[in-house]
């Protein structure tokens, strides 16, 4: 009776563990949608402006013709955007006395189709909260990839 009261006790902990951390990975995946969506209508709508907003403040200062790089992606994304595959990304957490300190997404825009025929895959780094400095919060760089493997870069990542 105590070694299946023991292992009843086992394998309600492990889900709890498990169930736990696949409900953050899910919040942070989830949470990649929105940004990822935002960026594609800032590109569609050439909104140099709105998609400069989505920087942080470190790479707004430190990145002194970050306009003219937003300007150039414009460019280098051409038409409006028809249609995309999944939205992947990475991302990482450090909490620190339950409180989260750090929390980064890092979104990718797969196989994204525009009404100009044109094929690309955009990449996203980016802290929602770092409380070393609040002034990294925001997105630090995106990559643009077109189907031909060239690359434009608009910021610049931190990380």
């Amino acid at each position: 009776m105590k070694i299946i009261k023991s292992a009843a006790i086992f394998f309600i902990a492990l889900t709890i563990v498990f169930a736990g951390s696949c409900g953050r990975n899910f919040i942070i995946s989830k949470s990649n949608r929105p940004m990822s969506e935002k960026v594609l209508k800032y590109l569609d709508t050439d909104d140099v402006e709105g998609l400069k907003s989505m920087f942080c403040e470190k790479t707004i200062a430190q990145t002194p013709d970050l306009d003219e790089q937003i300007e150039a992606a414009m460019d280098f994304y051409e038409g409006k955007t028809v249609s995309h595959g999944s939205i992947l990304g990475t991302g990482g957490e450090s909490v620190d006395n339950g409180v989260t300190t750090k929390l980064d997404m890092n979104p990718h825009i797969t196989d994204i189709e525009t009404d100009a025929g044109e094929k690309y895959h955009i990449k996203l780094y980016s802290y929602v909260i770092y409380t070393k400095d609040t002034t990294m919060e925001g997105i630090s760089e995106i990559d643009i990839y077109a189907e031909n493997n060239t690359v434009c870069v608009i910021g610049k990542n931190f990380a």
